[in-house]
């Protein structure tokens, strides 16, 4: 379905004057940075350009989640986080106190 820049323009004024925050991260978004428009569940995976699907989010973001899912973004962040944690489970006791 093809959506009008108007409609696009709209929808993201919309999301922006109810929560002008990143869906996923929570960043705080400026009009003047451009924030984008996510569909939760992508176009290319079944996902529809609805209300409930279309999410304002920050570029950053975005362009990481790219066009997987959901679960399959969670699956990448828990994978991160783990690495994190076994850098830090490998850091010096001293370090990690102050």
């Amino acid at each position: 379905m093809e959506v009008s820049r108007t409609t696009v323009r709209a929808i993201r004024e919309r999301l922006h004057a109810e929560n002008p925050h990143c869906y996923y991260c929570g960043r705080h978004l400026r009009r003047s940075r451009s924030p984008t428009l996510d569909h939760v569940m992508p176009l290319s995976k079944g996902g529809e350009s609805t209300p409930e699907n279309v999410v304002l989010a920050c570029r950053r973001c975005n362009g990481c989640k790219s066009n997987m899912t959901p679960a399959e973004w969670a699956l990448v962040l828990i994978r991160q986080l783990e690495g994190v944690m076994e850098i830090v489970g490998n850091m010096s006791p001293a370090l990690l106190a102050d």
